[in-house]
């Protein structure tokens, strides 16, 4: 008589496990989140806040301005005057402006890109994959 409760409890509990499996399945939640986190993950060691995020410069040096998180080069900024006779083999190699976010060197001027639409874009294509035209 225990071992049939037992055999039924354990029985019960693998049936709530597999219904909540496919529930999760069905909703796309664990795979959702998943994603997220592998997102989370390869953003976190690729360093694109290196690049991608505007910095604000503090007593401990420049720390990612939070409002402004992988929105890149701000476009209402303009960048100030380089004397490029400054840049060159046994001179600088470049300078950085505007919250590390743009590069000027021998090869002209650099901008980080805003992510920020990327992201959305990504994000709409997983989520409703039939509605993004080309």
């Amino acid at each position: 008589m225990k071992n049939k409760a037992l055999i039924l409890s354990i029985a019960g509990i693998i049936m709530l496990i597999f219904l909540q499996t496919i529930s999760n399945a069905i909703s796309g939640k664990d795979e959702e989140t998943a994603l997220i986190k592998r997102g989370e993950y390869l953003v976190t060691i690729g360093g694109c806040h290196d690049c991608h995020s505007p910095k604000k410069m503090t007593k401990l040096g420049p720390v990612v301005d939070e409002a402004l998180h992988y929105s890149g080069f701000q476009a209402n900024l303009i960048l100030p005057k380089v004397d490029m006779s400054l840049i060159g083999p046994g001179r600088w190699d470049g300078f950085i402006a505007h919250g590390l976010t743009a590069f000027v060197g021998p090869w002209g001027a650099s901008f980080s890109s805003n992510l920020t639409l990327k992201l959305k874009a990504a994000r709409a294509l997983y989520l409703h994959p039939t509605s993004i035209k080309f």
